[in-house]
């Protein structure tokens, strides 16, 4: 219920008295109160505990007590104030210097204060957060240690979020698809894919996050990537999950695998010209058992077919004339056929081909 009965003058007294309250009592933070010149007037106990000053070692004093003397040295609390005076409020994170010597950090706000446009003082609010960023710093060790990792990893490396928006690229990523980072984060990852992969893509992942139907997350599988320049390339590309402040992120590696088709290539290749020389040498074993298998028989037949037109010569009758002159001519399309042999075997043997210009109506004639 709201109590409309109390007077303006009630409400001063309400929060002259509970103002000090406050002061003191405000939990984790410094409240320190100084005049336009930077003398400390008010100091509240959290500033006692925190700042480990004393409120009678800390009151009429100047402000700079709290810092270290290297920043004294250097003009920082004057700075300070200036800064505070010119923007209104200052904020930043210092160093700040308890009574024994000791030092932590913390974050400290300064704001003037003015009353009918005249400056009157400062206000500053500081709260101690050492342990804070020393989280910060382990976390941003981490975070680059990591980012060196991902640096030296041969595969690709691209984190999305639900939408299918890029939030990091790997720059093994980056070497991959001609992109830098900066050019596709925020960027839809379907600008890697081509057509009709580059529209289907956000009903694909619409269709796991309804479903929890896994079509390529934890299987992986062979796609096809589109590089800056528009050409493509066949990739293996491994999905992995994960959730962050509760918002689900996808991981994905990639390989190229151009190179290992390329290899499958070539390596058919060799295997074809295996099959082939394979084919050859069997060739050339065959050539070289006809040729002497057949060589021995052919001198045999030219050698009878000689003796033969010989026996004939000692006739004059035209028919045996005619006779010698056929036995002539067996006695040559053996010997040819002979020397045909031994070029077959010698060509497999050497797998060259010798060649020469010959006629060809006398070649289709001698066929």
């Amino acid at each position: 219920m709201v109590d409309t009965g109390r007077t303006a003058e009630d409400m001063e007294r309400e929060v002259a008295r509970l103002a000090p309250l406050f002061l003191r009592q405000a939990g984790g933070h410094v409240l320190t109160l100084l005049n336009a010149g930077g003398i400390v007037l008010s100091y509240n106990e959290e500033g006692e505990r925190a700042e480990c000053w004393p409120l009678d070692r800390v009151l009429a004093q100047p402000h700079h007590l709290f810092y270290p003397p290297d920043e004294i040295t250097a003009g920082r609390p004057r700075a300070d104030l200036d800064a505070a005076l010119r923007e209104g409020t200052l904020e930043r994170e210092a160093w700040r210097v308890c009574e024994n010597g000791s030092e932590y950090l913390a974050r400290l706000t300064i704001t003037a204060l003015f009353e009918d446009d005249a400056h009157r003082g400062f206000a500053c609010i500081s709260r101690d957060v050492t342990d804070e960023a020393a989280v910060r710093a382990s976390n941003e060790t981490r975070e680059q240690h990591l980012q060196s990792i991902l640096a030296t990893v041969p595969d690709a490396m691209i984190i999305i979020d639900e939408a299918g928006v890029i939030t990091s690229f790997s720059a093994a990523a980056q070497r991959m698809f001609g992109y830098s980072e900066a050019e596709l984060v925020g960027q839809n990852v379907s600008c890697l894919m081509p057509q009709p992969d580059r529209d289907r893509h956000d009903e694909y992942i619409a269709h796991y996050l309804q479903t929890g139907e896994r079509r390529i997350i934890g299987l992986g599988r062979v796609v096809v990537g589109q590089r800056r320049d528009g050409s493509t390339f066949p990739m293996q590309l491994s999905v992995g999950e994960a959730g962050e402040e509760g918002q689900r992120l996808f991981t994905g590696f990639i390989r190229d695998l151009t190179a290992k088709e390329q290899d499958e290539l070539r390596l058919k290749e060799l295997q074809a010209e295996l099959v082939h020389v394979s084919r050859l040498s069997a060739m050339g074993t065959m050539a070289s058992t006809l040729a002497h298998e057949l060589n021995q028989p052919l001198a045999a037949v030219a050698l009878y077919l000689e003796t033969i037109r010989d026996m004939l010569a000692v006739q004059d009758d035209e028919p045996f004339v005619s006779l010698r002159s056929v036995m002539d001519d067996a006695a040559q399309e053996t010997l040819r056929a002979g020397h045909i042999v031994r070029r077959l075997r010698d060509f497999v043997a050497r797998g060259e081909v010798d060649k020469s210009l010959h006629d060809l109506p006398q070649v289709i004639t001698e066929a």
